[in-house]
């Protein structure tokens, strides 16, 4: 975290931002890129997102529609500077 706004203001704004991509994404065909996951966590304040999961782009096929069941985000720390 950047000095600056409260960490829990912060994680407030990523939590609901990644909740929102995750209900943008779920659709028919539409994938959850890795862009679109980092975009939504950095957040005014966030100095560094580290993404454990999922590693990659989930590429969404024929038939298919990509539902998130769980968003864990933690505050590692945060920097005097």
């Amino acid at each position: 975290m950047l000095p600056g706004p409260d960490a829990s203001v912060v994680l407030a704004a990523a939590q609901a931002a990644a909740a929102a991509y995750a209900a943008t994404q779920h659709a028919m065909r539409r994938d959850v890129s890795l862009s679109g996951v980092y975009a939504a966590l950095h957040q005014p304040g966030v100095q560094r997102v580290n993404l454990a999961s999922p590693a990659g782009n989930l590429v969404i096929g024929d038939g298919e529609a990509s539902y998130c069941t769980e968003i864990t985000l933690t505050v590692a720390g945060a920097t005097d500077v």
